[in-house]
């Protein structure tokens, strides 16, 4: 993606320099809130997932032209399923830390393709032994 954006910028010579504060408020609000997030485009507050896409699709040709279009594809499944972070603050709501960790380890190892888990469940480890 970052690479379709560079290409695009340097197509079109002469684009706008957004200030500072803005891309600040903007960043806040997407590390906290992640794809839920609203961000600022042209002055307006606008959700995150309606801006991805907008760019996604206006880069596209750019991503084509660079042998760079599947990766696209990437940025559309964190829009549509949410980032790691989205992942994680589900697990937590559902299942306090110890869900949180069982989901993490779930998704470790699919990631590696490995069966591994971890020995029992974290929800009865996690009690203190009395």
């Amino acid at each position: 993606m970052i690479r379709a954006l560079a290409a695009e910028a340097a197509a079109s010579p002469g684009g706008r320099v957004e200030p500072s504060e803005p891309l600040t408020w903007a960043a806040f609000h997407a590390m906290r809130d992640g794809v839920d997030a609203e961000v600022l485009e042209d002055g307006r507050r606008v959700p995150l997932r309606e801006l991805a896409e907008t760019t996604v699709a206006r880069i596209r040709p750019f991503a084509r032209d660079l042998g760079d279009e599947e990766a696209l594809e990437g940025v559309r499944r964190i829009v549509a399923e949410g980032g790691g972070a989205s992942r994680r603050r589900r697990a937590f709501a559902a299942g306090g830390m110890p869900g949180q960790l069982e989901e993490l380890v779930r998704e470790t190892a699919a990631a590696y393709g490995s069966g591994a888990s971890i020995g029992g469940s974290l929800r009865d480890s996690a009690r203190p032994s009395r």
